[in-house]
């Protein structure tokens, strides 16, 4: 083998795991490498990143899968953190997985709760930000650091209503 295409989606594909693995077997791949991998999935320190950027971004809370072990005193305390910060709706999602797994709106603090649970199913920590009504989606990929190069632009088809998710319509 020459080189490697890593075409992978999600957990173990995209978050520098397959990348260290082939850099460790000295083995020569595309893409991005195990730095930009891990920060890119990972959507909290993206958004501290881009944010140290000048990008602007949504504002968030996230919220780990620790609470839980503080007993329930957490229910009372993360929605009136996040509607004391932003209000309702928000969506809830897990903070290092790609796609929508996992992903909810909420439009009150019951919900919000149940979203975070569902979360925990798929992740260790949720983030929590505004749900942006009427928004652009548009995907952009960038390569290069001393002179960056942007890609074609796309926008996905989807809802206004909803997040991107894995369900037939």
């Amino acid at each position: 083998v020459d080189v490697f295409v890593p075409v992978l989606h999600g957990s173990y594909g995209e978050d520098g795991c397959v990348q260290g693995a082939l850099e460790l077997a000295g083995a020569a791949y595309v893409g991005c490498g195990v730095t930009a991998s891990a920060i890119g999935m990972n959507k909290r320190v993206t958004k501290i990143v881009a944010a140290h950027a000048g990008v602007p971004i949504v504002p968030w809370v996230s919220v780990e899968r620790g609470v839980l072990d503080h007993g329930h005193a957490w229910l009372a305390d993360v929605p009136a953190r996040v509607a004391a910060s932003f209000g309702w709706p928000v969506i809830v999602k897990p903070c290092n997985l790609g796609s929508s797994a996992g992903v909810s709106v909420a439009a009150n603090a019951g919900e919000l709760v149940a979203g975070i649970l569902k979360v925990f199913e798929f992740d260790v920590e949720a983030l929590v930000e505004p749900f942006i009504k009427n928004r652009l989606e548009i995907n952009v990929a960038v390569a290069g650091l001393e002179q960056p190069v942007a890609s074609v632009t796309e926008m996905p088809v989807t809802s206004q209503a909803s997040p991107l998710t894995f369900a037939e319509k």
